[in-house]
């Protein structure tokens, strides 16, 4: 994977959270509230060794102006956590934990959490850390910006690089950007660990922090499958080329290179195994606001491309209205020119959905194919179809 240069900026803590927080408004006599379970006996971290390394995290992140034992007395609420589904960063293909502590400030009766650290129960290790002071998620699409995403993503960098969060900051590389509300930064650290870093640009702040342990989708060298990785890269780049008419170049592109074993739905149904390949110019859309995405889904038992994607899509443009019966023209157009299914009679009559992401409106058609659903994505901004597969 290539790894993106990200240029440190030596900023304090206080300039990267916008000031000083105090929990002065606190009631001092609020009784601090402890769920206990006959797990947490099981945890090596014990529930005060918890506090104690939840302060410490607290007070690196944040600029609070109270010490260590203030802190410590001002806790809420102290839970232990079990069961991996109650945190994403237990998911890693399998139903896997170390069981969690989870320590709560409440600041002002404030509904949400004001400060919410959440620690791995065997090791200790930061898995998750929430700011919410000043922070509402709710209405936070009605407010404006006072940083860019440019500026939003160094802030994201330099927090995890100030305050110490890995031990080596160079084998820290962004990976993918959410920028729906609050900003999601996804990075890859040493290969081994996703960290999740949230700004939220309407109040200039970090907000949360989150680690996931290394996910199975990342750790796929040791597993057997018949089409290896880079048998999976070729037919990706392959299909991307050929049905869209583009060149891939990997060397100018954020990577992300993803294997899922077969797994049961929640209603019993099985979703097959698969590879989930792809490449983005996080620098054009960070920096001039265009969406370039290459993405493909090739079935590791047989090499199918099942999938497969190429956005260009430029969100300073306006959406272009478009009818339910051009879109559909649009895509019978493509599946004709590109040969994607053996006989376009085959198709029958397609259920039209429409949908914004990012501001935009984009339409999904989902035709019938003998067995299975045949879904096209149409992007309103150029009229282009941006994705076709079996989903």
């Amino acid at each position: 994977m290539k790894l993106k240069k990200l240029v440190p900026i030596i900023l304090s803590i206080s300039i990267l959270l916008g000031g000083c927080s105090s929990f002065s408004s606190i009631q001092k006599d609020k009784v601090m509230v402890e769920k206990t379970n006959d797990e947490e006996n099981n945890a090596k971290i014990s529930k005060e060794e918890a506090k104690e390394i939840a302060v410490d995290y607290l007070k690196k992140c944040y600029d609070i102006k109270e010490d260590k034992e203030e802190l410590k007395n001002l806790i809420n609420e102290v839970d232990f956590i079990k069961n991996p589904q109650e945190t994403s960063y237990f998911w890693n293909g399998r139903q896997e934990s170390n069981g969690a502590w989870r320590v709560l400030w409440d600041k002002e009766g404030n509904k949400q959490h004001s400060y919410n650290v959440l620690l791995d129960a065997k090791n200790g290790k930061m898995i998750e850390i929430q700011n919410y002071v000043g922070v509402d998620t709710k209405t936070i699409k009605k407010r404006k910006s006072i940083i860019n995403l440019k500026q939003a993503k160094k802030k994201a960098f330099d927090f995890v690089k100030n305050t110490e969060l890995v031990s080596d900051i160079n084998k820290l590389r962004l990976v993918d950007v959410y920028e729906e509300g609050i900003n999601t930064f996804i990075f890859l650290y040493n290969e081994k660990q996703l960290i999740y870093v949230d700004v939220d640009r309407t109040s200039d702040k970090v907000s949360r922090i989150t680690h996931y342990r290394a996910p199975i989708i990342f750790m796929y060298d040791d597993i057997d499958m018949k089409i290896k990785k880079e048998k999976a890269v070729k037919i990706a780049i392959d299909g991307i080329e050929k049905y869209f008419n583009v060149k891939v170049d990997r060397k100018k592109l954020s990577e992300q290179i993803c294997y899922y074993e077969e797994a049961k739905n929640n209603n019993g149904t099985t979703i097959p195994g698969r590879w989930d390949i792809r490449w983005n110019d996080l620098k054009e859309e960070i920096e001039e606001k265009k969406i370039i995405d290459y993405s493909a889904v090739i079935d590791p038992n047989t090499g199918e491309l099942r999938y497969v994607s190429f956005s260009n899509t430029d969100l300073n443009k306006e959406n272009l209205k478009i009818s339910d019966e051009e879109m559909k023209q649009i895509a019978l157009d493509f599946i004709d020119k590109t040969k994607f299914v053996s006989d376009i009679k085959d198709l029958e009559e397609p259920k039209i959905k429409r949908w914004r992401y990012n501001g935009k409106e984009k339409g999904t058609l989902e035709f019938k194919y003998k067995d299975e659903i045949l879904w096209i994505c149409i992007d309103f901004t150029n009229k282009k179809v941006f994705s076709i597969g079996y989903r």
